[in-house]
């Protein structure tokens, strides 16, 4: 599985934001043996990506994360898996900024001879029969280009490989860019107030992300304005004034 940033269902980015990915894997309950090598290719569309402030994030698997935040193009790590596995685990992260492509090497190491273990059922990476103890994760950070235009579509995904199979594809994630803020106005009144109690509705406009919430401010008098409802997704309200005042109002999507 492959998401990006922001809450479920809420896909579109704005300008300047960064854009944080995680990537997950699992070795299924089914599997027959440990996964010793898992290898993920992640290859960035270079017209959409900023490539040069990429950031490697934390990595991990089961109950194990590796802490890892570097800009560099390149590392390599290796863990001690003991007393809870008998081996070694190497991590290597790389990125390939002339073609887009980022790598995560996960192999398994003996602890003698430092090689990839010869022992199939010694993987790092055991059938995943608990829940957890096959699952796995890399994550990453980086920006996008400044020079993207409205409605622009950021998509990517990943192909994740165990051992010597065959190249598992993750779904795709799709951000839409909105670069173009929201409207919205204080419409007039609907009818004359009814003594110092009267009803201000307004609306708004966004063409693509549509609006969350809005903001409305209050002035007395053609005094400062202050805020007097925020967040919120009513668009209408009844005010109680004061006799003999002057009141304006602006609403911000």
């Amino acid at each position: 599985a492959k998401y990006g940033p922001g809450l479920p269902g809420d896909n579109f980015v704005t300008q300047g934001q960064r854009m944080n990915y995680i990537i997950t894997f699992e070795n299924v309950d089914s599997a027959t043996a440990a996964a010793q090598i898992v290898t993920i290719h992640d290859t960035l569309d270079k017209e959409v990506f900023d490539l040069s402030p990429f950031e490697f994030m934390t990595s991990g698997f089961d109950s194990i994360d590796v802490d890892l935040l570097t800009s560099e193009q390149k590392f390599t790590d290796i863990y001690d898996l003991r007393p809870g596995q008998p081996n070694l685990l190497r991590l290597e992260g790389s990125i390939d900024t002339a073609v887009g492509v980022v790598t995560w090497i996960f192999t398994t190491l003996d602890t003698t001879t430092l090689q990839l273990t010869e022992d199939v059922f010694e993987g790092f990476l055991p059938p995943n029969i608990n829940g957890s103890e096959g699952q796995g994760f890399v994550s990453y950070s980086l920006h996008l280009k400044t020079d993207l235009g409205q409605g622009a579509f950021i998509r990517n995904d990943a192909e994740i490989i165990f051992d010597d199979n065959d190249p598992i594809v993750t779904n795709t994630w799709e951000n839409i860019y909105d670069i173009v803020a929201p409207m919205s106005h204080i419409l007039p009144l609907s009818s004359p107030p009814q003594d110092t109690t009267f009803q201000i509705e307004w609306e708004g406009r966004d063409d693509l992300s549509g609006i969350r919430s809005y903001i409305i401010y209050a002035s007395t008098d053609n005094g400062p304005y202050e805020r007097i409802f925020g967040a919120t997704g009513d668009t209408t309200v009844l005010i109680e004034g004061e006799a003999g005042k002057l009141y304006t109002f602006i609403s911000i999507a």
